[in-house]
């Protein structure tokens, strides 16, 4: 699955202080306490998807067939496939980009839990250097499942885990600055959207004896359609979900045509989860009357992919 042409994703970040906050065990059924984590700052969380053959710079990555905007302007290009989303290369402007020679496999699916990919890694920075090359090994292992508890929520969630061992090599004015950096990153997937909701990622540069850590939590509140890709055929999976009444007192009736829906999730405009709950129908009712007038964010996975939509309370 790929996200739709046009659609976007949605939400905020809050990322926090990393004293004394640590990965926590792998394995099955684990429980990870990051409830009492210290804000230190939040923003928003926006990508806009495009067709890259829309974009002038689908002739630097011929064989992507997404473009992901960010509000910096800039552009990743990725490959999704059937088995694997790879990471093509991204592009800001003519003197600032990254051209991957050997993409990165970002995802491999499936990835059972206990299982490992590993992948090669090499690109071409451009921007200061007139010569910047980086070679990456990448292993990323599905190391542990089970229940997340957030300072608001509580998800459950798949980890990845992921470390980088990456030759960095770039010549400027003088010498050249050769480093050898290890990237630890840890990454809690929301089961029911797929989407990240907590990582922790470590950078450590070896030659330079330099680290640093960042921890942050995502939520979103509106997740773009997605399309199923099946080889060199992608055929949209977009559901035609009808909400009725909306807007309504808070009880709801959702009618998907195409799919039954199997988990439904609502958040408010500030990105609190107030709603979740599994179904198994084409037709399943939900009632948040409890809930002040407002705008929400409903989110469900189908059967064939996701759908968002908006709600409005008014009573």
């Amino acid at each position: 699955m790929r996200p739709a042409y046009g659609d976007s994703l949605i939400g905020s970040f809050e990322q926090f202080d990393t004293t004394g906050v640590l990965s926590g065990p792998a394995g099955a059924n684990v429980t990870w306490d990051f409830s009492n984590v210290v804000l230190n700052s939040s923003g928003n969380i926006i990508h806009h998807y495009f067709d890259p053959a829309s974009t002038p710079e689908i002739v630097m990555f011929p064989k992507s067939n997404l473009a992901d905007l960010t509000p910096n302007g800039v552009y990743t290009y990725l490959n999704y496939s059937a088995d694997s989303t790879i990471f093509m290369g991204d592009f800001h402007d003519s003197v600032s980009y990254h051209y991957a020679w050997d993409p990165l496999v970002q995802n491999n699916c499936p990835l059972n839990f206990g299982n490992t990919f590993t992948d090669k890694f090499a690109r071409f920075n451009f921007g200061q250097c007139p010569y910047h090359h980086s070679y990456t090994n990448r292993t990323a292992s599905y190391d542990a499942y089970g229940t997340l508890l957030l300072p608001h929520s509580s998800v459950s969630v798949a980890r990845i885990k992921i470390i980088d061992h990456t030759l960095d090599s770039a010549f400027c004015i003088g010498p050249a600055i050769i480093s050898i950096v290890i990237d630890t990153f840890y990454t809690w997937y929301d089961i029911s959207t797929d989407q990240p909701v907590f990582s922790m990622h470590t950078f450590f540069d070896s030659t330079n004896s330099y680290m640093n850590r960042f921890v942050e939590h995502d939520a979103y509140t509106h997740l773009p359609a997605v399309v199923k890709v099946d080889g060199i055929n992608e055929v949209a999976e977009q559901n035609s979900v009808i909400l009725y009444p909306n807007p309504s007192n808070g009880r709801i009736e959702i009618k998907a045509q195409r799919s039954n829906v199997r988990y439904a999730e609502i958040y408010d405009m500030f990105g609190k989860n107030i709603f979740q709950s599994a179904f198994n129908s084409s037709q399943p009712v939900i009632n948040i009357a409890s809930q002040p007038d407002g705008v929400y964010f409903l989110k469900m996975r189908m059967d064939n992919g996701y759908s968002s939509q908006k709600i409005i309370i008014q009573k």
